[in-house]
């Protein structure tokens, strides 16, 4: 790939699968919620968990045990061989500053390189990766992308599938993402940047 293309995508729950230990959090807390419900919509909305026990045990997941989360299968080998064809690679996470630091210390221990890290404190993603001018974005939570839909034209949106988001599916409308693994994400961006160089 001779000219650089950028690649944009979330870090929990597509980067990590911290499923289980969330899960294992809010049991402790009290709240018997599987792997599976773990999604932060899911588990608030129709599950009733209360947000403030919710965000206790995400933390512990995403920030305290961080280190103890497993990688999501593929996540290492894809972004390396993207890293070799010359993708700029960039984290958009909603993280807070506080929180980016269990990040940058994961990617140190699980070897991954990136080339910048945007975190949006909460914050609705769009105005970042409208400026980072992906080609692609991926994300595993069906309610941020839907805020991404005016980017489609410029940015195709990928929905990651894991087991928090199993429970999803589209409503028909303007949410037919192209969904998968790290594998069809390797081939979906392959595609696109191909396509994007030859018009070039």
């Amino acid at each position: 790939m001779s000219e650089r293309v950028s690649f944009a995508f979330d870090f929990d729950g597509v980067v990590t699968n911290p499923h289980d230990i969330k899960s294992q959090e809010l049991i402790r807390l009290g709240y018997n919620i599987p792997p599976k419900h773990t999604e932060r919509l899911y588990c608030v909305e129709k599950l009733g968990v209360p947000l403030e026990i919710y965000e206790r045990a995400a933390h512990k997941a995403n920030i305290v045990r961080l280190l103890e989360v497993p990688l999501e299968k593929g996540a290492r080998d894809v972004l390396a061989r993207l890293a070799r064809g010359n993708v700029n690679l960039v984290i958009v996470t909603s993280r807070t500053q506080p929180e980016v630091e269990s990040l940058l210390a994961y990617l140190q221990i699980n070897e991954i390189e990136v080339d910048h890290i945007i975190n949006t404190q909460r914050k609705s993603k769009l105005e970042a990766i409208r400026t980072i001018s992906p080609i692609m974005y991926v994300d595993d939570s069906p309610s941020k992308l839907k805020d991404l839909l005016q980017l489609e034209d410029s940015c195709s949106l990928f929905l990651y599938r894991n087991v928090a988001n199993s429970h999803w599916v589209s409503d028909g409308g303007q949410d037919k993402w192209l969904q998968g693994k790290w594998g069809e994400i390797e081939l979906h961006f392959s595609r696109l940047a191909n396509m994007l160089i030859g018009k070039r």
